[in-house]
């Protein structure tokens, strides 16, 4: 029998305004670093693994406009690594400028579990920004 996974979306922000985006990823951030419900419910068995994705696409072709804004379901071992990673990418984002193209600018930080029978649990974020 195949086994069948499931999603539960942690923190999901997603606009085509890059300055807003840059100012949602310290409350990210804040939110993986400070809520504590969240580090408890972060550590259950029942996920296989948790991951982070950040895309920041240009509209006109759907590619991203640097490798390092192209991260799709990055293996996380802990949700600290997550708060560090994003850490990284703020200063990279600080030194984007000038851009006017039309952008999609996507994060999203989950964990992905194996269905036991049971149906799918509701998709929508735990936090949304």
């Amino acid at each position: 029998m195949e086994e069948k996974l499931a999603i539960d979306i942690f923190v999901q922000f997603s606009t085509r305004n890059l300055s807003e985006f840059k100012k949602a990823i310290p409350k990210i951030k804040m939110i993986l670093m400070k809520d504590l419900q969240l580090d408890d419910r972060f550590h259950p068995k029942k996920y296989v693994r948790y991951y982070l994705t950040l895309k920041i696409l240009r509209m006109s072709d759907q590619l991203p406009i640097h490798q390092d804004f192209n991260i799709s379901h990055q293996r996380i071992e802990r949700i600290h690594n997550a708060a560090l990673t994003l850490d990284l990418l703020e200063m990279k984002l600080h030194s984007l400028t000038g851009l006017n193209e039309d952008l999609f600018c996507h994060i999203e930080v989950g964990g992905i579990y194996v269905l036991n029978g049971e149906k799918e649990a509701n998709a929508e974020p735990w936090y949304k920004i």
